[in-house]
This record gives structure tokens, C-alpha cells and sequence, in this order.
């Protein structure tokens, strides 16, 4: 008779919140624990009513609950993250340093500094900040944040952190603090690998090739590619030791772009990923190696289970598309229009997108992504409508002159072309609530999208009066 033998038992805990979709937080830790033969333990610090499309409510957990549920297995390796507010990361702080005396008797604690959601929504009480940067972020071995964590966890104007420079800087800003690592995601700005190799050159930092990216790939990868490999779209990280070693103290992940928008959850994937990585003995550099190409592919390989909004009658089609002609006419216009000012079409596909306008776009893709037309119609009506107020009371106030630098950009948007789209987009939202009465829960439910909407395009209006201007 053979008797079975089980293997070692690897526990980790994860503190953080819920995902009733099941891509990030909680959800997304356990699942990841249980790929890479772990055991996954978890505390709730609040119930999160959320998706890929936003986030609709948060309900903290009682911070002495939240306590309570860190009290049984000891774990290997320990990640945070959502905490939600200050009460219920004082209960988180006070419950590790009880338990551990001091950071060496601590196993490593990954600490994944959930603030804003991909759709923009707020994910931290603006009073934890402070308790976030000053006793959370020493205890970690690693932190991770993405960029706009970085600029928040360090005060930063929204958009500081943009250049492979400004993540190294800013990853050391952030090491200043206390933890032993930081790793800074840059998946939200925009680098080549020509970028990168122009950066590298420093003896203070090496570069990690991810595979399918970067000089030294493979001739049969290199036939896939319809570019040259230094125009080749790359996500970089930047992460930084305190003890590197032997080694450069930063090194940048280099990996390729996925166009995708199967990209939710994906911090708490990786975070998630490197405490498992870090509870079974990798050295902090492969276990960054191992945790960014899991995350990667689970990007590459995710399957599509939202889908696109769709017309449903022949007119709903052809409205779409004369809507999207006018989109193409209207961009043409403001491409126009940088190159009057002297900005070529290059640089303004490579100008990174503030955090405005990546939660703005990002909400409005999301909306579209939950098979519901209606619901992507109200998400783009606060651009049609304010776009058309504007320009039709800049018009009555007598500004569309010649002397004017934005009259052709007054004229487009009060003409008639852009008037007549408008009153079209009107008059489908009127004859869909007509044919479908919406009940008072979905009512509430468009106004919510309506709302939302239209404070993203105020905050995408205020970025032209923040931008400061550069003299040469």
C-alpha cells in the first residue's frame, strides 16, 4: 500500500477588498495563489461593488472584523491591497505589528497600493494617504506601484511621472521612504524599445528583455514583426532594490504592448503573483521576472467574456456609422490644428495621456463593453452636447473673429454639420427611451453613466488650464 505524500504547503494571506467579477482583488489574489500551488488566505477590509466597466459602491469592512480575520494560518508572504480607509488600515497596521516586532521578523509583504481603479474611480479615503506612505510603504519589501500611485504616494502634479527617467527617479523617491523595493509600472505611458536602449546606457541600470521584445530576439520571432524592433511598442517597469548586490540597483522589465482592454485586475494579478514568488524563495529580481511574464500572459491569453455594444435595426447602424465618419472628419481637424501650432502627428501620438484622459476614455470603452447600446449612447452624450453648448455660446458672444487663434475650432463646433449630429444624437436617446421605457433602477442606473460622464469632461475641460506653459 502507498501512502501519499503531499506536498509543502505554501500559505499567503491577502488583505484587500472584493471583486464580484472576479478579475481583481480578492478574487483575482486567490486565483492566483491557487496557479502557482499556493495557498491563499485572504482578509476582507471592504465589499466592492465593481466590474470591468467601474466601480459603483464600496462598503468598508469594521476595522476590528478586519483584524479578526488575519488571525489564523501564519503566512509565507503577505500582499495589501485595497484597504479602503484610514479606521481600517490603523485595524491592518496595529494587527501586523502585533504580530511581527519588527520589518526583519516579517515575511515579505508585498504591498500593492490600490488608490484609483482603471475606470478612475477613487478606491482610497483621501485621510489614508498619509498612513499609506509613511507606516504601510516602510514595512514592504516590495511596493508597487503604477504611475499615478507613484504621483500620489509622492505629491506629484498629475503627469509628472512620464519618461523612463521621471520612473527611475521616482521609484528611488519612493525607496527613500523605507521599503526594501519598489517597482514602478509604466503601463500607462508610452515607450518604444528605441527609448529604452537610448536610456540604458548607465551602469547604474540593466535591462531585462522580456521574450518577443528587444535587439537580441530570436530571427523567428523577428519575422512576425512588420517593424523595425527599435520602433517596437514596449511596456517597461522600473524596479528598484535597496541591496541589489551584485547588480545595477534598477532594472528595467521590458515587455511588448498588448493592445487589449482585458486589463482589469491585473495589478492585483501581479502583486498577487510576486508574494507567491517571494513565499517560495526567488531572489527579489526573479521573482520580478517570474511574477511581470505571468501577469503578460495572462494579459495575452485572457479570454473575451464582456462584448461590444450592438445596434439592433439597420438605421441604429447607419446612425453609428455616420457618427464615426464624423469622428474620423473631426479628429483630422484637430491634427489640423497641431500642426498649424507647430506639432507634428508624431509627437502628438507619442504626447502620454493624462490620467483625466485615460479614466474619461477608459469609462466610455467600458461602457461599451457590457453589451448594452443605450448605455454607450448616454456615455458619449456629455461630449456631444458640451461640445455643441460651447461652440454655440462662443459664437452668440461674438468670438469666433479672425483674430481668434481657435476660430476655425468655434465655427466646426457651432456649424451646422456639428449642430445637426448633435440634435441626431438627441433625438436617439429620446426615441430609445420612448421605444423602451427605461424602469427606475436602469433609469438610475443611465444616470449614474450620465453623471460620471459629465464630471470626466469637466475634468478633461479643467487639463487645459493646468498645463503649464513652456516658453522657448
Amino acid at each position: 500500500m502507498t501512502t501519499h505524500q503531499p506536498s509543502e504547503t505554501v500559505p499567503i494571506l491577502t488583505i484587500a477588498g472584493t471583486d464580484p467579477s472576479g478579475g481583481a482583488g480578492i478574487q483575482a489574489d486567490l486565483k492566483t495563489f491557487t496557479a502557482h500551488g499556493c495557498y491563499g488566505m485572504s482578509a476582507v477590509t471592504a465589499l466592492v461593488a465593481q466590474n470591468t466597466r467601474g466601480v459603483q459602491g464600496i462598503h468598508p469592512s469594521p476595522p476590528g472584523f478586519v483584524a479578526h480575520q488575519a488571525k489564523d494560518i501564519p503566512p509565507r508572504a503577505i500582499k495589501t491591497g485595497m484597504v479602503g480607509d484610514e479606521p481600517t488600515l490603523c485595524a491592518v497596521l496595529k494587527t501586523l505589528k502585533s504580530f511581527y516586532s519588527t520589518p526583519e521578523s516579517m515575511p515579505p509583504l508585498i504591498v500593492d497600493p490600490v488608490m484609483v481603479a482603471a475606470s478612475g474611480h477613487s478606491l482610497l479615503d483621501r485621510s489614508a494617504n498619509a498612513l499609506i506612505r509613511n507606516e504601510l510603504v516602510p514595512l514592504a519589501t516590495l511596493v508597487t506601484p503604477n504611475v499615478l500611485e507613484t504621483e500620489l504616494l509622492l505629491g506629484l502634479e498629475a503627469g509628472s511621472v512620464r519618461s523612463l527617467g521621471d520612473m527611475v527617479r521616482a521609484a528611488e523617491h519612493v525607496g527613500a521612504l523605507g521599503p526594501r523595493g519598489v517597482l514602478v509600472k509604466g503601463a500607462y505611458c508610452k515607450f518604444t524599445a528605441q527609448d529604452v536602449l537610448n536610456y540604458s546606457v548607465s551602469d547604474r541600470v540593466q535591462v531585462h528583455w522580456d521574450v518577443g521584445c528587444g535587439p537580441d530576439q530570436s530571427a523567428i520571432l523577428r519575422l512576425g514583426n512588420t517593424q523595425p524592433i527599435e520602433e517596437q511598442a514596449v511596456v517597461v517597469d522600473a524596479l528598484w532594490l535597496r541591496d541589489p548586490g551584485t547588480t545595477p540597483p534598477i532594472t528595467l522589465f521590458v515587455r511588448p504592448r498588448l493592445e487589449t482592454t482585458n486589463t482589469h485586475g491585473t495589478g492585483c494579478t501581479l502583486s498577487a503573483a510576486l508574494a507567491c514568488a517571494f513565499a517560495q524563495g526567488l531572489s527579489p529580481l526573479d521573482a520580478t521576472t517570474q511574477a511581470t511574464r505571468y501577469t503578460h500572459q495572462a494579459i495575452a491569453t485572457a479570454p473575451q467574456i464582456g462584448k461590444a455594444a450592438k445596434a439592433s435595426t439597420f438605421a441604429e447602424v447607419g446612425a453609428a456609422a455616420t457618427i464615426a465618419l464624423h469622428i474620423a472628419r473631426e479628429s483630422q481637424m484637430h491634427v489640423e490644428y497641431c500642426t498649424k501650432w507647430g506639432v507634428t502627428p508624431e509627437q502628438l501620438e507619442a504626447t502620454p495621456e493624462l490620467p483625466p484622459t485615460i479614466a474619461y476614455s477608459r469609462y466610455i470603452i467600458d461602457a461599451g463593453l457590457q453589451g448594452d447600446d443605450f448605455m454607450l449612447i448616454i456615455a458619449v452624450a456629455s461630449c456631444l452636447l458640451g461640445y455643441a453648448e460651447v461652440g454655440m455660446r462662443l459664437k452668440a458672444a461674438g468670438a469666433a473673429t479672425d483674430s481668434n487663434p481657435y476660430k476655425r475650432w468655434i465655427d466646426d463646433y457651432s456649424g451646422e454639420e456639428f449642430q445637426e449630429a448633435t440634435r441626431r444624437g438627441l433625438d436617439l436617446m429620446e426615441s430609445r427611451a420612448a421605444a423602451d421605457p427605461p424602469s427606475a433602477r436602469r433609469f438610475a442606473q443611465l444616470q449614474e453613466v450620465w453623471e460620471r460622464c459629465t464630471r470626466m469632461e469637466i475634468e478633461f475641460w479643467d487639463m487645459g488650464l493646468n498645463v503649464p506653459f513652456v516658453t522657448s
